[in-house]
């Protein structure tokens, strides 16, 4: 499928609109299942997921300011099951302030819930 300009520029502005938790949600249910195109299965996975890249403006030794190095993290999707949530819901409005390390794959994870499930390998997570 192909979206005319019109359509396209109409879908960017509503998905920009939506409040982060809510843009999670959507693209999560966009991002199950979908690979990178020529994935070679069953010798290759691979799958989107949404992610972050935070960095700081700090003070040097020398006292002046620079960048620090940019940190990754996957934003993990919440744990909906854990709540016995409706599928609808998005979990609160804190941002990604809950963080934790993924058990199995070692990505480092950011969720606006304390219960998540990893974008990466699917493993349950607890946040904090």
């Amino acid at each position: 499928m192909t979206l005319n300009k019109d359509d396209r520029d109409s879908l960017v502005s509503r998905l920009r609109d939506l409040a982060d938790e809510e843009l999670l949600g959507v693209l999560q249910r966009v991002f199950t299942g979908r690979t990178l195109l020529g994935t070679e299965v069953p010798i290759v996975e691979s799958h989107f997921f949404l992610g972050n890249a935070t960095r700081l403006y700090e003070n040097t030794p020398d006292g002046g300011q620079a960048w620090e190095p940019w940190e990754i993290h996957a934003i993990a999707y919440p744990d909906l099951a854990a709540y016995d949530a409706d599928p609808d819901w998005f979990g609160f409005d804190y941002g990604f302030s809950e963080w934790a390390i993924c058990s199995t794959c070692g990505i480092e994870l950011r969720c606006n819930l304390k219960h998540g499930i990893c974008p990466v390998c699917s493993t349950k997570v607890y946040l904090t």
